[in-house]
């Protein structure tokens, strides 16, 4: 339009050097020239009324945008039914308290119970989800098919799909593959293999190390000559990678190796007391003067221990790292005696005793309930790494005793590792210690984890107090939050119950 377009010029060289030209517009042209002659008003007011005019003109002449795409398909019928009033009250009360924990809670009850959320909370599932990539899992299915529907419109939602998960293998993002990869692991892990080995010369380093990550040694028992060549890949990162998954395998050469090297450090001998008249059976421990340089391109690191008080080597830190991925077993088998007897032997030799946690740790990536259950009932020292071995009674009463001199520890595997709700013993234990540490164990923090508390600390949570006055006050004020968290846990379970 000329005659905007002299309006957007005249701005542009300032009023001063001129002024709009007449339009061209005969009904415009009347309207802009009684402005530009009026007597009482300068040039710049002229110049804004006349461009009022002429911008008011330009919209009301201009035509809509037509659509000329395919008509619109409305969102197909559900094929599951919605969840109930109070569920749908439940989830919007989440969503105010914007507790993941919570969240998490009513979609797997959700998913249980094969409901799927109303109409009016799709757009918020969604934007949640396109925000916490691990609640996508969760929150897929209960959007329905209008939530699927819904999602083309946008973007930033097209994360969910109802398309195989071979297609998804072979045309999805690098994320759906790596998800569809690790689901394929659990349910087919010859196939989850097969598309490992055929994809492999086809992608990237960087690729090829996030295929790598997280999927379980079970998959790769079936040819672990495979897996073991990928220590000769010109990727530094794919073969870190590989060296992981191998140290988690028994059979692996990696795990071999590492025993072989460690056999020849340790030998159980028969010490003569009391003139021959008795003898004890002792741990011998006597480690090489050097390592084969091969041995730290395998997963074992060089720490240097010239600062140590206690008389730790360096080689000793290289048979400590081994120790971490050798089957507890193993060293049964090796000197002929229980696991009881070993324990007892390593514990007896004060330097040899520091080599203890060693074996702790490789029950985290070997799980044997019998040694974890030996480590437990050592009252002396915490092994942290037991306690995913651990199970029902015997893991809490570990809990609890060790609570007092290692709670960051514990609430770490509470937080992290435990999926199951906690005993009310423990959630006692964990309430007291937060009443005085309530600048971390905040809201945020019982945002996060209250699906974990049982509702019935409820009822004990003002028995709960911090030592000191200052700290009163502010655990107050997190107490009575909490109590509104479990109130709304204990209104969707009792939702999805009805």
């Amino acid at each position: 339009m000329q005659s905007w377009d002299n309006i957007v010029q005249t701005a542009q060289l300032g009023t001063e050097k001129r002024q709009p030209a007449a339009p061209p517009e005969p009904s415009l042209a009347e309207a802009v020239s009684a402005v530009q002659q009026h007597p009482d008003i300068d040039r710049e007011e002229k110049f804004l009324q006349s461009a009022a005019l002429v911008f008011n003109f330009r919209q009301c002449g201009r035509l809509p945008i037509s659509y000329t795409g395919d008509g619109l398909q409305p969102a197909p019928a559900e094929e599951l039914v919605h969840c109930s009033p109070a569920a749908h009250q439940a989830l919007k009360d989440i969503f105010i308290f914007e507790s993941p924990g919570l969240l998490a809670l009513w979609l797997q009850q959700a998913a249980e119970k094969q409901k799927i959320a109303r109409p009016e909370v799709l757009p918020v599932l969604l934007d949640t989800a396109r925000q916490q990539r691990v609640l996508r899992p969760m929150i897929a299915p209960v959007l329905g098919r209008r939530g699927k529907w819904l999602a083309q419109f946008n973007p930033d939602w097209q994360f969910t799909t109802d398309l195989p998960d071979d297609e998804l293998w072979d045309t999805g993002s690098p994320q759906q593959r790596k998800q569809v990869l690790l689901r394929t692991a659990q349910s087919d892990p010859a196939k989850a293999l097969q598309w490992l080995k055929d994809t492999w010369g086809k992608e990237n380093a960087a690729a090829r190390t996030e295929l790598l990550k997280d999927l379980p040694p079970s998959l790769f028992e079936a040819d672990l000559p495979w897996l073991e060549s990928l220590l000769g890949d010109k990727s530094q990162k794919v073969k870190d990678e590989a060296i992981k998954i191998l140290q988690r395998i028994p059979a692996s050469s990696l795990v071999q190796r590492y025993w072989e090297l460690l056999k020849s450090c340790f030998q159980i001998k028969v010490e003569k007391k009391m003139l021959g008249l008795s003898s004890r059976k002792i741990l011998d421990y006597n480690e090489p003067e050097s390592f084969d340089p091969g041995i730290f391109k395998l997963g074992i690191n060089k720490i240097n221990t010239s600062g140590s008080k206690n008389g730790i080597t360096e080689n000793t830190m290289v048979i400590y790292q081994m120790m971490q991925f050798i089957p507890p077993h193993y060293w049964e088998s090796y000197f002929g005696e229980s696991a009881e007897e070993i324990f007892t032997l390593f514990s007896k030799d004060e330097f040899v005793e520091g080599l203890l946690p060693g074996i702790g740790l490789a029950l985290s990536k070997h799980p044997d309930e019998k040694w974890a259950t030996i480590f437990a009932k050592d009252e002396r020292r915490y092994f942290h790494d037991i306690l995913p071995v651990l199970t029902g009674k015997m893991r809490e009463e570990y809990i609890i005793r060790n609570f007092p001199h290692s709670a960051d520890l514990v609430i770490r595997f509470l937080t992290e590792q435990q999926q199951e709700e906690w005993s009310l013993e423990v959630t006692r234990v964990f309430m007291q210690y937060a009443a005085n540490n309530h600048y971390t164990c905040n809201r945020g923090f019982f945002n996060k984890h209250i699906h974990l508390l049982p509702i019935r600390i409820a009822g004990e949570l003002d028995k709960f107090s911090a030592d000191d006055e200052y700290s009163k006050k502010g655990w107050t004020e997190i107490a009575g939050y909490v109590l509104q968290l479990l109130s709304i846990k204990s209104q969707t379970l009792q939702a999805f119950q009805q």
